[in-house]
C-alpha cells in the first residue's frame, strides 16, 4: 500500500492496527508510522510475520502497488471507506498466503512428495515443523530484507558485494522454503 503522505500513512496504518497486526518486530503501527524514512516514497507491506514498510522502487519489483490516497473520493466506491480498506487488506492477505501456499504446492508435485507412512518419522516431521515456523519468522525472513534497506544506506545493489549477499542469503532463503516444503509433503499437509 502506497501513502504519499504522513497522513494517509496514520490513517491506512490506524485502520490495519485495529485488526491486531502489528510492526515485524511486534510493536504497535500506531505508534511509530516509518514514513519518514521514505516520505512519498513509503509503502507498507505484509509479510507472515506482521507488517514491514520500503520504498517504491522496491516494491514495485515484487509487489502490486495499491495507492492509498486512490481509495478516497472514488466514485467507484459505494461502500464506506473501512468496508473498501476491509477489501484491499482481504486482498492483499490473500494475496501473500495464495502465493506461499502455491510456491510450496508446486515445489511438493514438482519433486513428488508424497507423505511418509512411517510413524517415527512422521512424528519427527510434525516435531519439526513449529521448529522451522519459528526459525524462518525470526530469522530466516529478515536475510533478505536488507535488500529493502541497501538503498538507504546508500549500498549499490548491483555491485559485485551486494550481489554477492543476495546470492548467499537468497539461496539460504530459497532452501529453507525447500525444506519446509518437504516437511509439509512428508506430514500430508498439502498434496
Amino acid at each position: 500500500m502506497l501513502c504519499t503522505t504522513e497522513k494517509l500513512a496514520n490513517k491506512f496504518l490506524k485502520f490495519v492496527d485495529s485488526f491486531d497486526i502489528k510492526w515485524y518486530n511486534g510493536d504497535s503501527l500506531i505508534n511509530h508510522n516509518n514514513w519518514d524514512r521514505y516520505k512519498e516514497d513509503t509503502c507498507y507491506i505484509l509479510e507472515s510475520h506482521g507488517f514491514c514498510f520500503c520504498d517504491i522502487k522496491y516494491a514495485k519489483g515484487n509487489y502490486e502497488i495499491i495507492e492509498f490516497k486512490s481509495l478516497k473520493n472514488n466514485p467507484k466506491y459505494i461502500e464506506d471507506e473501512k468496508v473498501v480498506l476491509q477489501n484491499v487488506l482481504e486482498r492483499i492477505i490473500t494475496k501473500f498466503d495464495k502465493f506461499n501456499e502455491e510456491e510450496i504446492q508446486d515445489y511438493i508435485i514438482k519433486n513428488d512428495i508424497k507423505k511418509v507412512n512411517m510413524e517415527g518419522v512422521f512424528n519427527n516431521l510434525t516435531r519439526l515443523k513449529p521448529i522451522i515456523e519459528k526459525i524462518y519468522d525470526e530469522n530466516i525472513f529478515y536475510l533478505s530484507y536488507w535488500e529493502t534497506d541497501a538503498p538507504y544506506f546508500g549500498l549499490d545493489l548491483k555491485s559485485d558485494n551486494c550481489k554477492n549477499m543476495m546470492k548467499i542469503t537468497d539461496n539460504i532463503t530459497q532452501k529453507f522454503n525447500e525444506i519446509y516444503a518437504l516437511i509439509l509433503g512428508g506430514i500430508g499437509e498439502l498434496k
